[in-house]
């Protein structure tokens, strides 16, 4: 589930195996940006921007390690994840 480009085909896979690129979400749009974020980004210089991408659950050590980050070098930052927790 990547492109070649990612990650070429290696001799020990099975040889029915294809590289059909990321998957990509097709679904409707789930809109506008929450206003207090919209609002949060407009209330002083960019913030940066942390992600781990969609599929990752497990990510709370890096969170942790970007928000001290921010601390430390004094910006603004935004963690990007549709898991709460």
């Amino acid at each position: 589930m990547f492109p070649e480009w990612y990650a070429a085909p290696q001799p020990d896979w099975p040889p029915q195996l294809r590289l059909a690129g990321f998957p990509m979400f097709d679904g409707p749009a789930s809109g506008a940006m929450p206003p207090e974020v919209v609002d949060f980004c407009k209330a002083g210089p960019p913030p940066i921007a942390f992600t781990m991408g969609t599929g990752m659950q497990h990510a709370a050590d890096f969170f942790a390690a970007a928000a001290a980050a921010c601390r430390i070098l004094g910006q603004r930052g935004i963690l990007l994840t549709k898991y709460p927790g």
